[in-house]
């Protein structure tokens, strides 16, 4: 319907406004997908940093069994430049005093028996003295051994950590690139949504110089019926739902396709056609002014409609039949109620 000379009628902008929500929709479901996938990469990570940190633990628990084991070598490399240090002053006392000489130590002692006892002191002195040091140098040994396996762990554990790391920079780069495309969706987004107002805008425009060319002059006495008589069962209410504002309520119930839907005032029909952004066939319904403020009907997803733009029509006249015609998942009525052109609770109305 084209009122204003306009190159686009609410048709066209119907129309558009369809194509850029289903646009819309497919960025939502891509979106949903591309944080699900991000979700699950997070968990990634999150697991990834969990082992990053206990490969730190063991690395800082092998650091200090290193400087532990640094701080006992150190002590054992003391004692043994000590007993060596010992065994060379007894060596050279002995050879100054000749005890590397057996006739010396023979013609030193009192008796046979003193001989005997000297010579096995110097030979258990010698075994004593080489037996400490072969014990510390067995320790020392024991101690390198287990140091080289403790600097291997640790090798072990920091490659380990390294590899964690790179796997965590890469998944973290994958989520970079899914908050990327989600960013480019949101922004897409935005300028159909905002493209959307400007047709809804132009759309409310259209509608209000159709109310002026079908010089809609009504008194509204604030009075609505019910738009389908002897069904007033509601399946869904006005406001949020699925995310998105539901500008009116959903009346249905078991056989109510096919039966008469009617004015719900006196009124001029601006609207009668089918709607490709959801309502399907669709019919709105000036009922003109109360106290500044206009009021507006509309009827969306009937089968068919009786009436035509410019018609005018009476409280309770039937306009249209129940369907289920554009994006409906059933037969029912979408009714809204539009108070200065701004769609607001129909059931406020019914008290």
């Amino acid at each position: 319907m084209n009122v204003s000379g306009s190159s686009k009628t609410i048709e066209d902008l119907d129309r558009e406004i369809a194509e850029r929500n289903k646009k819309i929709k497919q960025l939502e479901q891509d979106n949903k997908r591309q944080d699900e996938l991000k979700q699950e990469l997070q968990k990634q990570v999150a697991a990834i940093e969990r082992q990053i940190n206990e490969c730190i633990k063991n690395i800082q628990e092998l650091e200090t069994k290193i400087r532990q084991n640094e701080e006992a070598l150190e002590q054992k490399n003391k004692d043994l430049y000590k007993n060596k240090t010992m065994f060379k002053y007894r060596l050279r006392a002995m050879y100054m005093c000749g005890g590397n000489n057996g006739l010396e130590v023979l013609l030193g002692s009192d008796d046979f028996a003193d001989f005997l006892a000297k010579t096995e002191l110097t030979r258990s002195i010698s075994e004593l003295d080489n037996a400490l040091i072969e014990e510390v140098v067995n320790s020392i040994k024991e101690i390198e051994t287990i140091q080289a396996s403790i600097q291997s762990q640790k090798q072990q554990v920091e490659n380990t950590k390294k590899t964690l790391s790179q796997k965590r920079a890469d998944i973290n780069s994958q989520v970079a690139k899914l908050n990327n495309i989600i960013a480019k969706n949101n922004q897409q987004k935005k300028e159909l949504e905002e493209d959307n107002k400007e047709a809804e805008k132009e759309r409310e425009r259209l509608k209000n110089l159709a109310k002026q060319k079908y010089k809609v002059d009504i008194n509204f006495n604030g009075q609505f019926a019910w738009p389908v008589p002897g069904y007033y069962n509601i399946t869904s209410g006005y406001g949020m739902r699925w995310g998105r504002q539901h500008k009116g309520i959903d009346i249905s119930s078991s056989g109510i396709y096919g039966k008469p839907i009617v004015a719900v005032a006196d009124g001029v029909v601006l609207v009668a056609q089918y709607n490709t952004g959801g309502y399907g066939n669709y019919v709105v319904i000036s009922h003109g002014t109360q106290n500044g403020k206009s009021y507006d009907t509309l009827y969306g997803h009937i089968s068919s409609y009786c009436v035509k733009a410019g018609q005018s029509v009476k409280r309770g006249q039937v306009i249209g039949y129940v369907g289920s015609t554009g994006n409906s998942t059933g037969p029912h009525l979408h009714y809204e109620i539009h108070v200065n052109d701004v769609p607001v609770n129909p059931m406020s109305f019914y008290k």
